[in-house]
């Protein structure tokens, strides 16, 4: 009857077949980085913001008086093409990352109108371009006057420091979304226009 060695029989003896060891697990360490590094494809990088830019009007209408303007830049800053999907507002949950269900468009004027829409997407961004939306922030016409007319900022901003929690999501083919939040000067201009009942 053949017996058998110990169990620690296999192990390497000496330096040397140490070396050994460690310099073919080096290796294949090294061949599975390069191959996921020759199959990877870089990440598509946008730089997004969305605010308040103050304009200077005609000077023979308003002498001093800034004009404020909604403005929605979304720029891809990287050399891989990024295809952006979709721009919606959504609200963040309190005390967490996640977001509410109900989500809200952030452009839904027709293409004609300049600029671009929401209903435009997808939208394929090599580098260096941009989606750019630019509207007058008050007035009768203005975007502010616009998203009031709608539900979702009623129903989900019931204070100022709701307006904390308004997100802009940027949704691309590929990735985790980018969620940016807009400057102040900008949620204060959503919650003067959030129509209130009366107390």
């Amino acid at each position: 009857m053949q017996e058998f060695g110990s169990a620690w029989d296999w192990l390497p003896k000496t330096l040397v077949d140490w070396a050994q060891v460690l310099s073919a697990i080096g290796t294949c360490g090294a061949v599975i980085v390069s191959l996921w590094l020759a199959t990877r494809k870089p990440a598509p990088m946008l730089k997004v913001n969305v605010g308040v830019r103050l304009m200077p009007p005609p000077i023979k209408l308003y002498k001093g008086a800034l004009r404020e303007d909604f403005l929605l830049v979304v720029e891809n800053i990287a050399d891989t093409p990024a295809v952006v999907e979709g721009l919606q507002w959504r609200m963040r949950k309190r005390w967490s990352s996640a977001f509410e269900r109900d989500e809200h468009v952030v452009e839904r004027m027709p293409a004609e109108t300049g600029g671009w829409s929401a209903m435009d997407a997808p939208k394929l961004l090599r580098q260096g371009e941009r989606i750019q939306v630019e509207r007058q922030l008050r007035g009768d016409h203005g975007w502010c006057s616009r998203v009031a007319q709608g539900n979702f900022f009623a129903d989900h901003l019931k204070s100022r420091s709701d307006c904390d929690r308004l997100r802009l999501v940027v949704s691309t083919s590929v990735g985790k979304p980018l969620v940016v939040r807009p400057t102040g000067q900008l949620l204060d201009a959503i919650w003067d226009a959030v129509p209130r009942a009366p107390v």
